[in-house]
Parts: structure tokens; C-alpha cells; sequence
């Protein structure tokens, strides 16, 4: 997952464990840019591997929104894939 990307010690709002955060991972996919156009149902269905099985319009709002945090999260794991293959010594 990267790693936290905003670590807490647990003692600085009472958890438990020695580290919370959001995961890189997890920031990486929020900040990812996601243009009009890119969420054809083409691209959604092969991310999620399913068509929409639901014709009722927010059926259709909850296909695409998980389409969309597929297409997120997979950018946000090219994101760590990079950045871990340029820290590797040449």
C-alpha cells in the first residue's frame, strides 16, 4: 500500500497501535485525475469485469462509481509501482 501517507502515533488521539493514517495508496487515488470521457462503459466494464446489471439510473450511478474507484485505485498502484522502481538502485 506505500505506506501511511499522514501517520499518527496512536498516543496523539488516544488509538491503539503504533501508527493510523491514510495509506498512500489510498491518496494517491484521490488525487488521481479523472477526465470527462475517460469512464466509456467499455473501460468500466473491463475493470470491474461485469456489465450493469442494474437499468434503474442510480443502478447505472453505482456502476460507474465503482468504475471510477477502480480506474483510481489502478492509477494510484502505477503511481507506487513507479516511484518504487525509481528509489531501486541502478
Amino acid at each position: 500500500t506505500g505506506g501511511p501517507a499522514f501517520p499518527l502515533c496512536a498516543n496523539e488521539y488516544g488509538g491503539n497501535g503504533p501508527e493510523f493514517g491514510v495509506t498512500l495508496r489510498d491518496y494517491f487515488a484521490t488525487k488521481a485525475e479523472v477526465f470527462p470521457g475517460d469512464l466509456q462503459p467499455a473501460l468500466i466494464l473491463a475493470l470491474l469485469g461485469e456489465p450493469c446489471w442494474d437499468s434503474s439510473y442510480l443502478g447505472r450511478i453505482k456502476w460507474v462509481a465503482r468504475g471510477e474507484a477502480a480506474y483510481r485505485y489502478m492509477k494510484a498502484d502505477a503511481m507506487i509501482a513507479e516511484r518504487t522502481a525509481s528509489e531501486e538502485p541502478k
